[in-house]
């Protein structure tokens, strides 16, 4: 995959919290990575989305609250372009009326429609909404 993308936060995750398709994201964010970067882009409520998912593995699975404080560390050294949710609340909200989708899921997906990028996610129930999403399942290795 030599293209570029939105990355949603179930995809980021799964470089930190090891899963199905773990190594799915690896590989996509290493590419990016050899790609030097730019080429993986996010609105920034992928900072407190991850942070919240943290604190469920915390709270429900025992994940040691200092791997998590950590891993929020790393999460700002990812190769990733930074939109603020500033650019994309509005309408956003418009979408997710529409698509029947949370407004975090829109953010993602407007992001995606405004970049003309395919949006890469690992939540089955976004997958149902447009075409252009690919699932992350569906990347190399």
């Amino acid at each position: 995959m030599t293209s570029a993308y939105v990355v949603d936060a179930s995809v980021v995750m799964k470089l930190f919290v090891s899963e199905e398709q773990s190594a799915q994201s690896l590989t996509l964010f290493r590419q990016a990575i050899q790609e030097h970067a730019g080429r993986l882009y996010a609105p920034d409520l992928l900072y407190i989305e991850c942070a919240n998912t943290f604190w469920k593995y915390t709270q429900r699975y025992s994940y040691p609250e200092e791997k998590a404080r950590q891993n929020l560390r790393r999460l700002t050294l990812l190769p990733l372009k930074w939109v603020s949710v500033y650019e994309l609340f509005a309408e956003a909200y418009d979408m997710a009326v529409q698509k029947h989708i949370t407004a975090y899921d829109a953010c993602y997906l407007l992001l995606s429609r405004k970049l003309s990028l395919s949006l890469i996610t690992a939540d089955k129930k976004l997958l149902s909404v447009d075409p252009a999403i690919i699932w992350l399942g569906n990347c190399p290795r």
